[in-house]
């Protein structure tokens, strides 16, 4: 009975969570504190720092970031993952956590604002992608580019398969070009080869041994051909001869 009332307990606590979760107040409850978040990534990396201590670099002096030691350490991996990008992540939250404040039902345009901020999230990769392109400034002080980790990442992905595909039709142009220098010479070669197999054979029904069976086929497929039935063949002709001659005897 216990164990059943604790299986009801948290039915009924888990279909609470499910009912709130849908309400539009709670919908713009967390709009709001998306907002807020995007605020502070907004701060944290208008006063961010790369001499401040974070997760992969440790000072003796304090954190200058108006945040403080959290603050820098977010934006110090904000701006090491994607460089100048990262301003773009804390402008799509504080603008997404506004619209969805200001929304007059959030439920039924839930669907095209999660839409809408994947389309964001992509875009924020191709942008980082074309910032890591150029050289960076003399005063850039991290060690990627302007793209940060993911828009180098992205950069020599891309630069990859393009190298791939102009490798592989330049090699099939070779492979064509090289086709359409030897195919005459091959063709040239089988010719002749062709015509001396011919020649050779047709000198060897002539002067060889097969000659009087060269003539004796030849005068069978020209009766074939001129619709006359040869009553036998000449191996046929020379059994029933020798048959004769043994019954004969």
């Amino acid at each position: 009975m216990a164990r059943a009332a604790r299986r009801s307990t948290t039915e009924l606590l888990w279909d609470a969570i499910r009912y709130g979760w849908v309400q539009p107040w709670t919908a713009r409850f967390r709009g709001g504190v998306v907002t807020v978040i995007g605020a502070g990534l907004l701060l944290a990396i208008a006063t961010y720092n790369a001499t401040d201590p974070s997760l992969n670099a440790v000072t003796g002096e304090p954190a200058r970031n108006a945040l403080g030691g959290p603050g820098a350490a977010v934006a110090d991996l904000l701006m090491q993952s994607l460089g100048l990008s990262a301003w773009g992540v804390a402008l799509l939250m504080l603008v997404f956590g506004v619209t969805r404040v200001a929304q007059a039902d959030p439920d039924a345009e839930r669907k095209d604002l999660r839409q809408r901020a994947a389309v964001g999230a992509l875009g924020l990769l191709a942008l980082s992608a074309v910032l890591a392109a150029p050289p960076p400034p003399a005063i850039w002080q991290l060690e990627k580019g302007l793209g940060g980790f993911w828009g180098d990442a992205l950069l020599h992905g891309v630069a990859g398969v393009h190298h791939i595909c102009a490798r592989r039709s330049e090699l099939s142009g070779k492979m064509k070009m090289a086709e359409l220098a030897v195919l005459p010479q091959v063709n040239s070669a089988g010719e002749l080869c062709i015509h001396r197999v011919r020649k050779s054979g047709s000198a060897a029904l002539k002067f060889g041994p097969f000659r009087n069976v060269s003539s004796k086929w030849s005068r069978r497929m020209r009766m074939t051909h001129l619709g006359e039935t040869p009553p036998f063949s000449f191996w046929h002709n020379s059994c029933r001869e020798r048959w004769t001659r043994s019954w004969e005897s």
